[in-house]
């Protein structure tokens, strides 16, 4: 397994109304990794990317509807390094959240972050009560709010496929973002490829809760609760 340190590593963010703040969490770690990737799913474009610094890159695509996980594709296509760290807008990382990710990728492939609902809080993350119970468990809780993996995984799990019946990476845009089912679907995609999963509980960020998704109310959680058991024949 190849040494990956914090020149090998690129923090992906995931935006849509506020681009605002996913720039100011790109800023505030541009200087720690290789590069740092804002991918938007149709939202505010930056007014001039000529200020950005040369390792921070805004990635845009068109508005039609909830595509979240073709703008996270989007993002992580751009990936030349391998580590990978990826946050969503509304999710603000502890300043030590991007090295503890980095840490953990040269021990496992994948590592899930906490998603604290209060700010930094271990004890406000679900996830804790599972912390190295049961692997199996883990796929449940890989939330691209704050999930880490080496780039490797990303260019060899077969998370679905298209129209053609082809094998397809990424995240599957069968989802339309509600419920964070693109994310778990991923997961588990992983899971079943038997990818090294790690809980790492010294990466946390704190989620604020702007949504990261166009429509969020308007989207069915129940829907793409549908489409992930017809498709793995699981239930979440």
């Amino acid at each position: 397994m190849r040494f990956i340190g914090p020149n090998d590593i690129t923090v992906v963010i995931l935006t849509y109304k506020h681009t605002d703040l996913a720039l100011d969490t790109a800023l505030k770690l541009n200087k720690l990794v290789n590069t740092v990737i804002i991918t938007s799913d149709g939202g505010p474009k930056l007014d001039d990317r000529s200020e950005l610094p040369d390792n921070v890159k805004f990635v845009w695509q068109p508005d039609v509807g909830n595509r979240a996980a073709t703008a996270r594709n989007n993002g992580l296509a751009q990936v030349r390094t391998n580590g990978i760290v990826m946050f969503d807008d509304d999710c603000i990382p502890h300043p030590y959240c991007v090295q503890a990710h980095g840490l953990a990728l040269n021990m496992h492939e994948v590592s899930y972050g906490l998603v604290c609902q209060e700010k930094w809080n271990i004890n406000s993350d679900a996830r804790m009560g599972l912390f190295i119970r049961d692997r199996t468990y883990l796929w449940r809780f890989g939330w691209t709010g704050n999930m880490a993996m080496r780039s490797d995984v990303y260019d060899k799990v077969v998370s679905h496929y298209d129209e053609n019946k082809q094998p397809r990476f990424g995240f599957d845009p069968l989802y339309n973002g509600a419920g964070g089912f693109d994310d778990m679907d991923y997961a588990y995609a992983c899971y079943k490829a038997n990818v090294g999963t790690f809980l790492n509980p010294l990466a946390m960020v704190h989620h604020i809760n702007n949504h990261t998704v166009s429509g969020i109310k308007e989207l069915s959680e129940a829907d793409n609760y549908k489409k992930f058991v017809k498709k793995w024949g699981v239930t979440p």
